[in-house]
């Protein structure tokens, strides 16, 4: 495999990059991309539209358009002649182009980096989303398909439907086995989300094969049995016949030991299990080896009995099972089904883009053809973490001609349980006729990086074994192969003398350890060492140098755990906080609802909701609250009646403000934010308590009532919520200053100074009873077995070891300074293992004799260190920053001003109760009344109610949407909105007898029935004609008539504890000073005032704002309208809004904004028959908007 040259890669042909781990693989992309767009290599510059880069994560696809985008705008002031050159790749890029053309390039560059938002950055998914609906019509994509980001509740809706299709049917005697299989719907639907792949050909139903089954088993299992009804006699006499003849060792042989032997077989002979007889050491003594131990002299007796003993556990394993079919039937109905209400809701899954890309290209060669034209070259990024489906694409669009990048490190494969399949690579490896290679690191010290090398290259030159990553059989595909080093020019010292890269801290005993033992033990020992170092950082000696001067101390957040899971993360923090050591665990599988303070906050709730004296006592006795059972118990009658009261009181808030806002209170009330504080991890409790109350006040606006919302955190916790993994992910409570225990998962891609890695020893190796197993054939096809043999599971086993040694050199080289590995005999084999021996397993007694060799390969052994584990109790001292952290700072609820986004409405009428106001408010817009005019048309007797009004005022904004002066003309566009208008709010409906009209108030007293639609809606429609022509006051115009008009003019201004009484009094006493009106409700406005204008009109000189209302009033002249406005204070809005139109034209150059600014006009829609037509212009003083601007302005000056 070549070294790359990034400025000589080929840039028109397929290519496969192997880029170890820290060998500069973004830089490389980013140096490729400036290629493209320069057209280096290329007949043509390409446009960031026309590269395609995928990558694997929304997180990754982000970070590197970011470095692209950099790297472009770096390489145009280089080239523009603004910036010195910073590497030399980009001095020699610059050479390759003639010094006239530099300007060119420059400007393309820049061009370049400004459209990188519009580049083809994408995840697999996006880009197959992006090209199903980019290419429709040539894909055959269905239109208009939601996309589902999470599954789970179809998923929980089929599984159950399953269930009661195909196991409610079930007898009693078939259910008891079938629950062997599955217990319930959930365990069902837990199996089947991960047999996708393993399901195939057809089965019987679940009934069928139970029944069949329990026939079979039955029947063998009978047959099995019936000898030993006799056997069981012979057996004890010939046992018995030794023992009279003192040819026995009793000690084996105890009479009665044996005699319950012989009671526990004829029990077992006798019923119906399947289960081996319960008869202890019986069952190896019983044999013929076993029983010729206990013999003393003379031939042992030989028996059918003892025969079939040694292989009864086997005969009784090799019964029919239908747990196969069982799971595949299951699989393959719920699959199916999965497809088809995903079809039918129009709906499709993140996998669904894979499958219906690949599809549509197998299918459609022009939409090949078209993807080709569209993306001249793509770049695979992460391509070892792809799948054959994955590859299938690709290879589809660009064939083996095509320019196609594929850039990935197979050492890196780690996300086979996500599907990721590394012999998808090997094959995209031996199809690439060109493959080259970075062989040089850039992110770790040269002694680090000579580490990893001496470790896997001692696997991969040693004749026995598989090589390194175990892929000798496959033509050393994966083979290792030393990386040079870059180094770094600092240097971690402790006590004066540099860390060795590697430190290998080995723990020998005379029996292998347990994987609990283990746990504990490498825990312990390597927050000790954290401690260690931490301690001595502390006194200054330890720390980072260059060139032999000190630099800065060893820090926390220098410091990573790498781990597997959440349990091993949880053993090392707890063994860190016993020396004061805080730290943050990062990993993409924590779940809030896991979380300990959760089932407090549940405690909580259930005593708020229901305050009786035992719920509170409980509520009172956690943690959270900080009441000791001393102090508990010190209470008197009259306090825990004042605790009672309390928990009424937070009830109270709950139902009429929210569960957010009382668990606000209540965490005041109690302190709890100090009482956490003084708990170890007190961050991450106080963390998933703010995060749990984010996610019930979410939840709260969707069920129904407050004891739902109890359930609703009762079934989280229990696994059985609806969330996805994303929305219930543990949020990060802070990662400054703190150790990082991270997963290895997580960490790929990233880098710390200093790496521990504890449980490299731990491993879950595959039984046979972990089924299907997943393993490949000779071809590298998956293929998943249900019913596995010993060579088989064997198999699985070595693909497993091979991902975790693929796994362990991620972790390795995520140190740049210094890693430490805890060693030890377990009985499991392991990848760390496997590196120091074939076998994989560290003999026990011999752990240092097996490790030794690897210090003795050539020179660079001073770069590892092998040592003993040494217990310690090195405690921190608080620092000045870490005492600064040790509290929160709190604040009262009330205390501080609410930034908020609001209309005007939210400012009506004083009311002592903010949530009674918003309430009475929302009462009023939904029943305010219809009016009853006195015309003799339709609007005397439309029917009463806001849901007319908000009809009306529909139809009058399509009509300005379309012109009002184009619908007054063109009638029949009235009749098309109409009809399907009036259908949709219900005031016509289709029945078998006609068409039952609900418009005028007679219709309610007796059912109107028309024959024909148009005829039913003809006063509607006359109607809303005559407003179109109706004469507006003020403007001498009518709609139909007006130059131009804008409906629905949307606006926001910004305020900053503007007072709302100030505000009102301005207002009053400018607008209609001497009438009196509500006063509006006392506060301070902090954040946004938004709101809609119905209509804008313009009559070519002057704007004006209309409102539309639909109020009920018992007169419509002048003096009525100007009360209606006062008492639902549509003075204020109408305010609001002209100060928004004066904005608007000032913000347009207008020097003479306020002259152009007419009255407010608001439109009593039912007093149009009267003489002023049911209209009111309101002026809005010219002085009046100045001062309200000029507040507004102080507001922005003061945000700036």
């Amino acid at each position: 495999m070549q070294a790359l040259n990034p400025l000589s890669l080929p840039l028109n042909c397929r290519v496969l990059i192997e880029a170890s781990a820290g060998t500069g693989k973004t830089f490389t992309i980013a140096a490729l991309y400036l290629r493209l767009v320069l057209g280096h290599g290329r007949e043509r510059p390409l446009l960031p539209q026309e590269i395609l880069v995928v990558t694997f994560t929304e997180a990754a696809t982000s970070e590197l358009k970011g470095r692209i985008r950099a790297r472009l705008s770096q390489a145009a002031r280089y080239f523009a002649g603004d910036a010195a050159p910073v590497d030399p790749f980009l001095q020699a890029l610059a050479a390759e182009f003639a010094s006239s053309l530099w300007p060119v390039c420059a400007e393309r560059l820049q061009l370049a980096a400004q459209a990188m938002d519009e580049a083809c950055i994408l995840t697999i998914h996006g880009w197959c989303n992006r090209m199903l609906t980019e290419h429709a019509f040539a894909s055959g994509a269905a239109f208009g398909r939601e996309l589902l980001t999470d599954e789970g509740a179809l998923w929980q809706e089929v599984s159950q439907d399953y269930w009661r299709l195909h196991v409610y049917p079930m007898t009693t005697s078939q259910f008891e086995r079938y629950s062997k299989t599955y217990a319930s719907p959930d365990a069902l639907q837990q199996d089947v989300m991960r047999l996708r792949d393993a399901v195939s050909g057809e089965v019987d139903a679940p009934v069928a094969a139970v029944q069949r089954e329990l026939q079979e088993r039955n029947q063998q299992l009978r047959a099995l049995k019936a000898p030993w009804g006799a056997w069981i006699d012979e057996l004890a006499a010939l046992i018995e016949q030794g023992r009279a003849a003192g040819l026995t060792n009793n000690k084996m042989l105890q009479p009665n030991h044996v005699d319950n032997w012989w009671a526990k077989l004829r029990i077992w002979q006798q019923n119906d299990s399947a289960a081996m007889p319960e008869i202890g050491k019986g069952v190896e003594r019983l044999t013929p080896e076993g029983l010729a131990q206990a013999w003393k002299s003379g031939e042992p007796p030989d028996h059918p009995a003892l025969h079939a003993m040694l292989g009864l556990e086997a005969a009784l394993a090799a019964l029919p099972d239908a747990s196969a079919s069982l799971r595949k039937h299951a699989a393959t109905w719920c699959f199916a089904q999965q497809q088809q209400r995903k079809t039918n809701q129009r709906a499709l899954g993140f996998d669904d883009l894979l499958t219906g890309l690949d599809q549509a290209l197998a299918q459609s060669d022009s939409l090949v053809s078209l993807v080709r034209a569209q993306f001249p070259l793509a770049l695979i990024d992460e391509f070892q973490d792809t799948d054959p489906l994955q590859y299938r694409i690709f290879s589809r669009v660009f064939g083996q001609d095509g320019a196609l990048i594929l850039i990935g490190d197979p050492k890196q494969a780690i996300y086979g349980f996500r599907g990721a399949d590394i012999y998808t690579y090997l094959q995209a490896k031996r199809e690439s006729p060109l493959q080259f290679s970075l062989d040089t690191n850039y992110r770790s010290t040269q002694q680090v990086v000579e580490s990893v090398n001496q470790l896997f290259m001692h696997a991969e030159e040693r004749a026995a074994g598989q090589g390194a990553f175990m892929f000798r059989a496959q033509q050393n595909l994966v083979a290792f192969q030393s990386v040079k080093a870059k180094g770094r020019s600092e240097q971690l010292r402790l006590q004066g003398e540099e860390l060795p890269a590697l430190r290998l801290q080995v723990s020998d005993a005379e029996k292998p350890l347990s994987k609990t033992a283990w746990l504990a033990q490498a825990a312990q020992q390597a927050a000790d060492s954290i401690a260690e170092l931490l301690w001595h950082a502390q006194q200054q000696q330890c720390g980072f140098y260059q060139d032999d001067t000190w630099q800065r101390p060893l820090q926390s957040r220098d410091i990573a755990v790498l781990v597997n899971n959440q349990r091993e993360a949880d053993a090392v923090r707890k063994c860190l906080l016993q020396h004061g050591i805080r730290s943050v665990y990062l990993s993409d599988k924590g779940n809030v609802f896991n979380s300990p303070i959760a089932g407090q906050l549940a405690i909580w709730l259930d005593a708020v909701l229901e305050p009786r004296l035992p719920k509170v006592r409980n509520a009172l006795a956690t943690m959270g609250l900080g009441q000791s059972l001393a102090e508990l118990d010190a209470w008197q009658d009259q306090d825990w009646d004042r605790a009672q009261h309390q928990f009424i009181r937070y009830q109270q808030i709950w139902q009429r403000i929210g569960v957010q806002a009382m668990l606000c209170q209540l965490m005041f009330d109690f302190d709890v934010v100090a009482t956490l504080a003084a708990v170890a991890n007190s961050e991450r409790y106080l963390t998933d308590l703010l995060q749990l109350s984010d996610l019930l006040q979410q939840a709260s606006r969707t069920l129904d009532g407050e004891r739902a919302l109890l359930r609703y955190l009762h079934e989280h916790m229990q696994g059985e919520g609806e969330l996805g993994l994303e929305a219930t992910r543990l949020q990060l409570e802070s990662d400054d200053a703190l150790v990082r225990v991270v997963t290895i998962h997580k960490s790929k891609g990233l880098e710390y100074p200093c790496v521990f890695l504890p449980f490299m020893l731990r491993s879950n190796e595959i039984e046979l009873k972990h089924t299907p197993l997943t393993l490949h054939d000779a071809d590298g096809q998956v293929q998943r077995v249900f019913q596995p043999s010993e060579a088989q599971r064997q198999q699985a086993d070595d693909e497993r070891l091979a991902e975790d040694l693929r796994k362990l050199y991620v972790a390795l080289t995520r140190a740049c300074y210094f890693c430490q590995l805890e060693v030890a005999p377990l009985k499991e084999r392991s990848a760390l293992a496997y590196l120091f021996t074939p076998e994989a397993v560290l003999p026990a007694g011999q752990v240092e004799a097996v490790v030794a060799p690897l210090l003795q390969r050539g020179a660079e052994c001073a770069v590892m260190q092998l040592q003993a584990p040494q217990a310690n109790n090195y405690q921190l001292v608080a620092t000045a920053a870490d005492a600064q952290q040790g509290g929160f700072l709190t604040r009262a609820p009330s205390a501080r001003s609410r930034w908020w986004v609001a209309s005007y409405s939210a400012l009506l009428l004083e009311q002592t109760d903010v949530v009674g106001s918003k309430r009475a408010e929302l009462r009023q817009e939904l029943s305010e009344p219809a009016a009853e005019s006195l015309l003799a048309d339709v609007s005397a007797s439309l029917q009463k109610g806001a849901a007319m009004g908000t009809f009306l005022h529909e139809q009058l904004e399509w009509a300005s949407q379309q012109g009002f002066a184009k619908v007054a003309a063109q009638p029949s566009l009235w009749w098309s909105q109409l009809e399907k208008s009036a259908q949709q709010s219900g005031i016509v409906k289709k029945t078998e007898q006609g068409w039952l009209r609900q418009l005028l108030q007679s219709d309610q007293e007796q059912p109107a029935l028309f024959d024909e639609l148009q005829q039913a809606l003809a006063p509607l429609w006359h109607y809303l004609q005559s407003l179109l022509q109706c004469q507006l006051p003020t403007l001498g115009l009518s709609l139909s008539q007006l130059p131009a008009a804008l409906a629905e003019l949307e606006f926001w201004l910004p305020v900053h504890k503007l007072s709302v009484r100030r505000l009102d009094h301005m207002i009053q006493q400018a607008v209609w000073p001497d009438e009196p009106r509500p006063a509006l409700q006392e506060g301070q406005l902090y954040g946004m005032l938004k709101g809609f204008i119905d209509l804008l009109l313009f009559d070519g000189r002057t704007y004006y704002v209309m409102d539309f209302k639909s109020n009920s009033l018992e007169g419509y002249d002048d003096t009525q309208l100007q009360q209606a406005m006062l008492a639902k204070r549509y003075d204020v809005q109408a305010v609001l809004y002209c100060l928004a139109l004066y904005r608007l034209l000032r913000s347009r150059g207008d020097a003479n904004a306020l002259s152009k600014i007419g009255p407010a006009m608001y439109w009593f829609l039912r007093g149009s028959h009267t003489d002023n037509a049911g209209v009111l212009a309101m002026p809005c003083p010219t002085m009046l908007l100045l001062r309200l601007d000029q507040e507004f302005q102080e507001v922005v000056d003061v945000e700036c």
